[in-house]
C-alpha cells in the first residue's frame, strides 16, 4: 500500500492522479487544515522518491504533509 501526504497544496492534484493510475491501494492523508503554497517548480510524483525542495550541505530537514511548508520558513530562518 502506497502512503502519500500532500506538503502544500500543489501536492493533492498530482497525488490523486498518481492514485488514480497505480495499480496497488493508496492512501492520501488529507489534512483538516488547509495547505499552505510552497513557492517551488512541482516535481512528478514517483513512487519510492523523496520531493527534494533545496540542496545545501550544512545539514538536512525531513518533513512529511502539512508540516512541509513550516520547515520551508525554518530553513529560510537558519540561513540568516
Amino acid at each position: 500500500m502506497v502512503v502519500m501526504a500532500p506538503g502544500d497544496e500543489k501536492d493533492v492534484d498530482r497525488m490523486f492522479r498518481f492514485a488514480f493510475t497505480h495499480g496497488s491501494p493508496v492512501a492520501i492523508r488529507y489534512p483538516r487544515a488547509n495547505l499552505d503554497t510552497i513557492d517551488r517548480d512541482v516535481q512528478p510524483v514517483e513512487l519510492g522518491q523523496a520531493e527534494v525542495l533545496e540542496w545545501e550541505t550544512d545539514g538536512m530537514l525531513l518533513a512529511c504533509g502539512a508540516v512541509v511548508a513550516n520547515c520551508v520558513r525554518v530553513a529560510t530562518l537558519l540561513r540568516k
